[in-house]
């Protein structure tokens, strides 16, 4: 087995373990009817925490990613996840306050996923890049897949309760935490090499070392992002993830709130809706590495097309009365975002022309934790206008319509 291979599949298992966190679907129910936190506490005071701790631990963590050389950001990300599981397991869990540092710590492991995307780009070639992207992000969709498929098993044929999905969660971002610890650091020579290649025929003025590589990677940290975003297929590419990703992260974060205002007991299939999304997202993201299409000529269309079906289902979905259909607009919604945000990562990868993949992704996120902060603040906290979840709903849609409107222009 080669050592490119041996690569691909620890990082594939660190991401299905990372993923496979089966009380994900029943956070809501879990805290809200076993914890008896109020639905109020809940979407005001609590979840809002999450997107104001990534906001945080994002600059830190697109600043020292490419610095750090990824594995370190990597274990931080596991580490993070397997605290926020533990807590939730502990009797002190059924405070906000302690709801309140798990938003904190999965603010944080958010933050870091960063660095799982972009190590990806530094341990192998150019010519790989398609495919090591479809492989990556096909791991997460098969560990969210099995994950929720069993939650939904497990309540649905009452096999145990939501503290034997939150054990089962555990367990697996053990394991994720040990299959980070794997993964080979990547070499700051090659780094250095790609970051700052020479000539034919010139000779290095130093002989490199780390710190040498540190130092130069701080000095040319404004000129490669101005270099970056100065082409404007990059640009471009980057404005459609800031946006799709603030509304995404909108919509994951209060769509379980949204299902439990309408929900009964005879319809909660949180676990199975959730499940269905990356069953049909695992074979789309792996056909996308067989997609050729020049993005260059059609991707404007293509971003602005879509963003126009995605504010059509946010609008359906914050308007109907039913359940069911609110789980249908939530899975085309997703599996959208999950093709298209591969496609934007690998087109982004494979146009940057110095290897700052760190900063690169991680500025794009933070652009998108600042517009949804800022939207956060404004509709759910209580310090802002605390609309009723519906209400959030439909300022989710009318940002979309915005993410249209801006990718019509570019």
């Amino acid at each position: 087995m080669n050592r490119l291979l041996r690569i691909l599949l620890v990082l594939a298992a660190y991401g299905f373990f990372k993923e496979f966190k089966p009380s994900e679907p029943y956070l809501y129910e879990f805290e809200h009817e076993t914890l008896n936190i109020s639905s109020e506490d809940l979407s005001s005071r609590v979840y809002p925490v999450w997107t104001y701790s990534y906001l945080i631990f994002l600059v830190p963590v697109f600043l020292l990613t490419d610095i750090l050389l990824y594995k370190p950001i990597i274990v931080a990300e596991a580490v993070s996840y397997l605290v926020c599981w533990i807590l939730f397991d502990l009797p002190i869990a059924k405070s906000v306050l302690t709801q309140q540092i798990i938003e904190v710590l999965y603010g944080a492991a958010s933050a870091t996923e960063v660095a799982y995307f972009a190590y990806i780009y530094v341990v192998v070639d150019r010519s790989f890049f398609k495919r090591a992207t479809s492989i990556s992000r096909a791991a997460l969709q098969a560990g969210k897949f099995t994950s929720y498929l069993t939650a939904q098993l497990i309540i649905l044929l009452h096999w145990g309760d939501y503290y034997t999905l939150n054990y089962i969660a555990t367990g697996s971002l053990a394991l994720g935490f040990i299959a980070s610890l794997l993964l080979p650091m990547a070499s700051w020579r090659v780094a250095y090499e790609r970051r700052f290649p020479i000539k034919d025929g010139e000779m290095r003025k130093e002989e490199p070392s780390y710190g040498i590589f540190v130092k130069r990677l701080i000095m040319t940290l404004w000129k490669d992002t101005v270099s970056m975003y100065s082409n404007s297929f990059i640009l471009k590419w980057s404005l459609w993830w800031a946006l799709a990703s603030c509304v995404d992260y909108q919509v994951q974060n209060y769509a379980q709130t949204l299902w439990g205002s309408v929900q009964t007991e005879d319809t909660q299939y949180n676990g199975i809706t959730e499940a269905i999304v990356p069953l049909v997202a695992f074979p789309t993201v792996l056909l996308m590495e067989k997609v050729n299409v020049r993005w260059h000529l059609w991707g404007e269309a293509t971003l602005a097309v879509l963003s126009i079906i995605d504010a059509g289902i946010l609008l359906l979905s914050a308007l109907t009365p039913s359940i069911f259909v609110m789980y249908g607009c939530y899975i085309v919604y997703r599996v959208l975002y999950e093709a298209m945000i591969t496609i934007a990562q690998f087109n982004l990868a494979s146009h940057l022309y110095k290897d700052s993949f760190g900063l690169l992704f991680g500025l794009n996120t933070f652009v998108a934790l600042v517009l949804q902060t800022i939207l956060t603040m404004v509709v759910a906290d209580k310090k802002g206008l605390h609309l009723p979840i519906r209400e959030q709903a439909l300022q989710e849609w009318r940002s979309s319509t915005e993410g249209r409107g801006a990718n019509g222009e570019q």
